[in-house]
């Protein structure tokens, strides 16, 4: 019979082996514990990486920098009422009235002409006879020369005396002028009296120049004008009675002048007459406004937009009168601002995608056409510009 050593050796194998058995299954447990710990965790990356995404957004406030325009342009005003849709700037309606007007006045005249004196000269009449004696106008005197002077007015020469600043002229016009001072006989007195009664000049006789008005060229081209303005300040009164608010203009067209005298003739009052047709450009102040908007906004290039107009500097004034077709032509000037367009090259959202908002703000503001750039993220915690360009929003400010 065994001996109990060797059956408790006979049973020991199999305890082992049970052993064994059973301890092979706990490795591939952790394993596969391990990978789905993995797994979990890659998918919670996931998540948060889809979330950050999600959330991702970049606001982008670009303040631009303002650019001057203007136009300056012709404009029709036509003698009829236009619709407002048919209404641009090439032509607006109004209203043409014409009328015409004749006025005569009487005018001074204002020019100087100077024309040559007679020459006269003074002597001294002596009279060393024992009688008075009476020298009538127009008396002869007569120079060494033969030279024949006339006293102007009659003068009385009492005996022993004399009688001062007697004028002459000479005999025949425009002779005599400079005559040096000299001793005068009278002829028209008796021989005997001739050494008695004398005249004696101290001074050379003198050409002189009288001043005579005129008619100038200058009176009848200020006639002219005074008798345009009086018909157009006429006019203008008439019209501001029934204008109704609109804005007009008033033009003018001469059909006949005329002046009772020519130029250079010496009169000192002269009648000019006038016939004048005057044109009344009536219209709307707000059409001409609204079509050089249009106007302003049709040049502008196609990245541009209008920020401001400059209302101030709405400024027109009528160019000529088209009688014919009776149509105005009004030049107008507006100026105004303009910015980049929103959805324009500039704002290419790849260019700044994924960016940091350090550096995308830095890019845009080295741009022309920007002056400032402003960048809010969300969540809090993001620092860059989402790839996602449906993530980044891009507005226009309007600071500065």
């Amino acid at each position: 019979m065994p001996t109990t050593p060797n059956k408790q050796q006979s049973d020991s194998p199999k305890i082992n082996l049970i052993r064994h058995h059973h301890s092979q299954p706990y490795p591939k447990i952790n394993l596969y514990r391990k990978i789905a710990y993995s797994f979990a965790v890659l998918a919670v990356l996931l998540a948060l990486i889809v979330l950050h995404f999600s959330l991702s957004k970049a606001v982008i406030t670009v303040i631009p920098v303002k650019e001057k325009t203007d136009t300056s342009f012709i404009i029709d005003v036509a003698d009829k009422t236009l619709p407002p849709e048919l209404t641009d700037y090439n032509t607006i309606g109004g209203e043409i009235t014409e009328q015409t007007i004749s006025r005569s006045q009487t005018f001074p005249s204002t020019g100087v002409k100077t024309v040559p004196a007679p020459v006269i000269g003074y002597v001294t009449i002596f009279n060393n006879y024992t009688r008075d004696q009476s020298l009538v106008a127009t008396t002869r005197l007569l120079a060494s020369d033969n030279t024949l002077f006339r006293i102007k007015k009659a003068v009385y020469v009492p005996a022993g005396g004399q009688v001062d600043n007697i004028e002459i002229y000479p005999d025949q016009p425009g002779s005599g002028a400079n005559y040096p001072a000299a001793r005068f006989i009278i002829p028209g007195l008796w021989e005997g009296l001739q050494d008695k009664i004398y005249a004696q000049s101290f001074t050379p006789t003198s050409a002189g120049a009288d001043e005579t008005t005129v008619v100038s060229e200058g009176d009848i081209n200020n006639a002219k004008q005074s008798l345009i303005n009086d018909i157009i300040s006429e006019t203008t009164d008439k019209t501001a009675n029934k204008n109704d608010g609109r804005a007009y203009f008033i033009t003018q067209e001469i059909l006949d002048f005329a002046a009772s005298t020519e130029a250079g003739k010496e009169e000192k009052e002269f009648t000019a007459t006038l016939i004048l047709k005057t044109q009344t450009v009536f219209f709307n102040e707000q059409d001409l406004f609204q079509a050089a908007q249009k106007k302003l906004q049709a040049e502008l290039p196609p990245d541009k937009i209008l920020a401001t107009i400059d209302t101030q500097s709405f400024v027109y004034s009528i160019e000529k009168y088209d009688k014919q077709t009776k149509t105005a032509n009004i030049k107008v000037f507006l100026s105004g601002e303009t910015i980049m367009k929103q959805n324009g090259a500039l704002f290419n959202k790849s260019q700044i995608a994924g960016m940091s908002a350090q550096k995308a703000k830095a890019y845009l503001k080295q741009l022309p056409e920007v002056k400032d750039v402003e960048i809010q993220l969300t969540p809090f915690w993001n620092k860059w510009i989402p790839i996602l360009e449906d993530h980044v929003i891009v507005e226009i400010g309007n600071r500065g």
